[in-house]
């Protein structure tokens, strides 16, 4: 294999990156097929290592892959080569150990700092309730989509312990739970809520105002609906229409004085009724769950 005669003589040294699979397979006109196959082989021979989002790294010689390795004989073997490296760049020793006690603080200190996971189903829901944690607890969040959570996981496996906590609404609770499978933070769920300007608004409704409610089936409709009527006081006429009845839904949009709806549906709404005066049924997290999340941060390994 040209690979391992390149790393048994020098040609290609410890620390080096090797070409991405698909560059490699064009440049030698093999299929990418081969290519990996020979990659997995150097792989078990501990020649070399993938790493997520680092590709691959040579990490030993055909001779040293005899002895027994262990993950942090391949990290000092990837450390010495950067330092050696930076000698042969004409860096002295001082500016070395400068270098190196300078990323070793800001590594140190990425990783005190409390990061968190939020989760939900749509990219507005997951930034807007991502943006308000960040906000009121000053740390950093991660607005991840439902949908792509487990590709998520699977790119970032390395780094989860970085997060000290995957949050997400009671919607998505279970689903996340099952995703995560025990792996990485520890998983919260918060209840979500109307901010001041919205209940505001609805408690002006006048009573016996028509209201269409409208959410996806595998929403919980109930719970909207007791929301509602505690919002109202009970005075509204509500009709409710799962999203995929469309005929449903466009006959309650049009009894209907004002809409209430999650955010999923508010494309398919806006297009049926463009002038229709349409509410959120949440737009923030509530006090308690921001409490009960500053309480565990506070406390949680690793952060002051």
């Amino acid at each position: 294999m040209n690979i391992r005669w390149s790393i048994s003589t020098g040609a290609v040294g410890t620390g080096q990156m090797l070409p991405p699979v698909r560059q490699l397979s064009k440049l030698l006109g093999l299929s990418v097929n081969t290519v990996r196959l020979a990659y997995k082989i150097l792989t078990e021979e501990r020649l070399v290592v993938t790493r997520p989002k680092r590709g691959t790294v040579v990490i030993g010689t055909p001779e040293a892959a005899t002895e027994p390795r262990s993950p942090q004989d391949a990290d000092e073997e990837m450390i010495t080569a950067a330092i050696n490296r930076a000698f042969s760049a004409g860096q002295n020793e001082s500016d070395i150990r400068e270098m190196l006690l300078r990323l070793l603080a800001g590594a140190a200190e990425k990783r005190s700092s409390p990061k968190a996971i939020f989760v939900e189903c749509t990219d507005h829901d997951a930034t807007m309730l991502g943006q308000q944690l960040s906000r009121e607890l000053s740390i950093a969040v991660k607005p991840v989509v439902l949908d792509s959570l487990e590709d998520w996981i699977a790119q970032e496996q390395e780094h989860l312990s970085e997060y000290q906590a995957v949050v997400t609404t009671f919607f998505h609770y279970r689903e996340v739970m099952e995703a995560m499978k025990g792996r990485g933070p520890q998983v919260f769920g918060v209840v979500v809520e109307n901010g001041a300007d919205a209940r505001d608004k609805m408690a002006k409704l006048l009573p016996g105002t028509r209201i269409g409610v409208v959410c996806r089936a595998q929403d919980s409709m109930q719970y909207f609906l007791n929301a509602l009527n505690t919002m109202t006081g009970g005075t509204a006429s509500v009709r409710r229409a799962f999203l995929h009845q469309s005929d449903a839904v466009r006959n309650l949009l049009e009894w209907a004085q004002v809409a209430f709806i999650t955010q999923p549906c508010k494309s398919v709404v806006e297009e049926m009724a463009p002038d229709k005066p349409v509410f959120f049924f949440y737009d923030r997290i509530n006090e308690q769950s921001i409490a009960m999340l500053r309480e565990y941060l506070v406390r949680a390994p690793g952060s002051q």
